[in-house]
């Protein structure tokens, strides 16, 4: 009782607090904990949604799974692009953020984006690894036109199915520049995914992107776990974790293919927050 009382009322306590509270050894306190069912949940990051959101996130979903019943190798077409900034600091430790109890709390942690660090462009489709890119000045329209006109579209078009690929980017300001949606517009008609692009891209969206709930994951891990010391050795090694993700095609196949189920997922809580529900 005195066990269970401890973590109903500090579901964060560490076992070796809670030991050192109640004067039991570590292991007696884990057997206790085994019998109460007691488990250690990690709390989600999740981006903080707008009023109008959930509506907008909701229609892209249905938009989208109308279109794949009709085109089942539709998720196979799409690209999927995103930026990302790499901090010397890393990104948030959650292994020592933990919630003890009898089942999951469903908790969550906000969190904002565009922290300051090296930045780079990288793109995942169940066939190719395309990047990274690296921008040394701030990114702008003209220099994200500039990137996917010399760099991104060239490879692009070694493909031979060029025609039906599909193009998405988010709500960012540089996605969203004019010039930028009519390059879009003209190279990909009708198949390009982007704010205000021909299939409207619903902000605060990295639930549903391979780019964020798969990609950045792995190769910030392969990079910080190598403990870069200069930019240029940053940079070697997300160059180089890149490569490793492109050699598994197979787990790119999956990941994109799994974007389905996230469509399902978040029409199933109407367009809100659905990744903390997930087991």
């Amino acid at each position: 009782m005195r066990v269970s009382m401890t973590f109903l009322n500090s579901q964060k306590n560490s076992t070796r607090r809670a030991a050192r509270e109640l004067s039991l050894p570590r292991t007696s306190l884990r057997r206790l904990m085994r019998k109460l069912n007691l488990k250690p949940y990690r709390p989600r990051l999740l981006h903080g949604l707008l009023e109008d959101d959930p509506d907008r996130r909701l229609q892209f979903c249905e938009i989208m799974r109308s279109q794949i019943s009709g085109e089942r190798d539709l998720l196979d077409k799409i690209i999927w692009s995103d930026e990302a900034c790499f901090k010397w600091s890393g990104h948030v430790n959650r292994h020592n953020c933990v919630y003890w109890a009898d089942e999951n709390p469903h908790l969550t942690i906000r969190f904002q984006l565009n922290q300051s660090g090296v930045t780079e462009w990288g793109a995942l489709s169940s066939e190719v690894v395309l990047g990274p890119v690296f921008f040394d000045v701030t990114l702008d329209g003209n220099n994200y036109l500039n990137m996917l006109r010399d760099v991104v579209v060239p490879q692009l078009r070694t493909k031979a199915h060029f025609a039906e690929l599909y193009l998405q980017q988010d709500e960012e300001t540089p996605h969203y520049a004019l010039l930028v949606r009519n390059y879009l517009g003209n190279l990909f008609p009708l198949h390009w995914i982007g704010r205000r692009g021909s299939i409207d891209w619903p902000p605060r969206s990295t639930d549903l992107t391979p780019m964020n709930i798969f990609l950045w994951g792995v190769v910030k891990n392969k990079v910080y776990d190598g403990k870069p010391q200069t930019v240029d050795e940053m940079k070697e090694f997300i160059t180089d974790a890149f490569m490793d993700t492109d050699s598994d095609r197979e787990l790119c196949h999956t990941v994109c293919q799994s974007v389905s189920d996230r469509l399902d997922a978040r029409c199933d809580v109407d367009g809100g927050h659905f990744e903390h529900l997930r087991d």
